[in-house]
């Protein structure tokens, strides 16, 4: 139970220290995703938001047909398929 708490004290403190909400499941022309985007995880700095999605839109050449992970750079607006 302590180790639950500490964890969650550890995520939730920076978030509170967030002053704006930033959709990252954009292409990197800002166009949002038209599907269900999964599962974000944040660097330690806050730049890079990695997530799965099933768009196929959200990269201009996603032609697999599957869902694929994406890094979003929050300074930069760009969106770059990893897998």
């Amino acid at each position: 139970m302590k180790r639950t708490i500490l964890f969650c004290l550890l995520v939730l403190v920076p978030l509170l220290l967030v002053t704006q909400t930033t959709r990252v499941s954009v292409a990197s022309d800002g166009t949002q995703a038209a599907d269900n985007s999964y599962n974000p995880s944040i660097s330690s700095d806050g730049r890079y938001v990695a997530f799965y999605s099933y768009d196929s839109y959200l990269v201009y050449d996603d032609t697999n047909g599957m869902p694929d992970i994406f890094v979003h750079d929050v300074r930069t607006g760009q969106t770059t398929r990893v897998s």
